[in-house]
């Protein structure tokens, strides 16, 4: 009868290592660095498509950030002129005289500033030196021009003897020649009384300016400005007296 075995689990030994350690032997245990390992290395990422990513960004950016710098010169461009405009044609403005009627004050190519916000308040005072529209008048002189207050709305006003009273009173002129007389030129306008916001205007050379002597009282609405400042030229720069 053949012989049984228990069915277990079993190792397969090579018999020729059996023979040779003999019955009993110790099997030692094999060092596990007597195996070369190989040397791994992990694998390189591909950044390429990375880097290529990173510069196109880079160059958005750079571009965003052009766009937005150039938006901002272009709106501080903008708010420059709006407030150039502003600033021109409701509180400041360059004027350059032209003509002697002013002489000796103001000379021909003298450049000015004149401030535009005293005519809305009405505060014109005697000897101002003021630019005025006087389109009402038929003349060949030009319709802007620039001139001294002498009478306020409400004064009598009276040319006589060569020279300016004031509600009967003489007029002290001290940036005249004391020499210079002021004579009537329109008999209409030599003696009157200024009505309510009506200026009498006079210019520095009296023999050679066409003024309210002319053209009778100035109204506060053709009062486009006061001079505030002659910046030209440089050796008379200065508020003219």
């Amino acid at each position: 009868m053949p012989a049984t075995y228990a069915k277990e689990d079993y190792i397969l030994t090579p018999q020729n290592d059996l023979n040779t350690q003999g019955p009993g032997a110790e099997v030692e245990e094999m060092d596990k660095t007597d195996f070369d390992q190989p040397d791994l290395q992990p694998a390189p990422e591909d950044k390429s498509g990375e880097e290529v990513q990173t510069a196109d960004q880079e160059k958005s950016q750079r571009k965003m950030d052009f766009l937005t710098e150039a938006l901002d010169y272009v709106k501080t461009f903008l708010i420059v002129l709006v407030l150039a405009l502003l600033l021109t044609q409701f509180v400041i403005q360059r004027n350059t005289v032209k003509g002697e009627s002013m002489v000796p004050t103001l000379h021909d190519g003298d450049e000015l500033f004149v401030e535009k916000v005293t005519r809305y308040f009405g505060a014109i005072h005697r000897f101002d030196i003021i630019t005025l529209d006087t389109h009402w008048v038929e003349t060949d002189h030009p319709n802007r021009v620039i001139k001294r207050v002498i009478g306020l709305p409400g004064e009598e006003v009276e040319l006589k003897d060569g020279k300016v009273y004031i509600n009967g009173q003489e007029l002290d002129q001290p940036f005249l020649d004391p020499q210079l007389k002021t004579v009537a030129r329109d008999l209409r306008f030599s003696k009157l009384k200024l009505g309510e916001n009506e200026y009498y205007v006079l210019g520095d050379n009296r023999n050679n300016s066409t003024d309210s002597r002319y053209y009778g009282p100035v109204p506060q609405s053709a009062i486009l400005g006061k001079l505030l400042v002659r910046f030209y030229p440089f050796d008379s720069m200065g508020v003219p007296k």
